[in-house]
């Protein structure tokens, strides 16, 4: 109900043509760095925590009575996005400086955020808050919900 709420008082913080606002780009881009070998850091730590995060997600999606595709479209999106890069960094070690580097990330999105003068708050609710609007912002999300043949 809390989470209801704030969806319409609220201007949207997330829009479709900004996936620099979408932290899984972030990582999904450090992941390519990383094992192209540009960047020592493993993100391996972070993909763990979208995996439990994107659980989450997908009980609030349950909770709000959201359609087959409109999950499954979510569901394959994460696959692409956090499974994959997961898989292939499954027997590598994390370090201390991996966790630093995840620190940095971290601090720079939500400062990249406050730059945009997006409010960390409202940003976050509207993230977990299931709605299709907010979903088609992702663009893998979008580009799965096309070819499941959802308009």
């Amino acid at each position: 109900m809390f989470i209801i709420y704030f969806n319409f008082i609220m201007e949207k913080q997330i829009t479709k043509n900004r996936p620099d606002y979408i932290f899984s780009y972030w990582i999904l881009l450090w992941f390519l760095l990383y094992i192209t070998k540009i960047i020592h850091y493993n993100p391996k730590p972070v993909f763990v925590f979208g995996l439990f995060f994107s659980v989450f997600q997908i009980i609030i999606m349950f909770l709000y009575k959201k359609e087959f595709n409109y999950i499954l479209a979510f569901v394959l999106a994460n696959i692409v996005m956090k499974v994959l890069p997961f898989y292939f960094l499954y027997k590598t070690k994390v370090t201390r400086q991996d966790y630093y580097a995840i620190a940095i990330i971290a601090f720079v999105y939500i400062a990249w955020l406050k730059i945009n003068n997006k409010n960390i708050y409202k940003f976050f609710i509207e993230y977990i808050t299931p709605s299709d609007e907010g979903r088609k912002s992702f663009h893998i999300t979008r580009t799965i919900d096309k070819l499941l043949g959802k308009k």
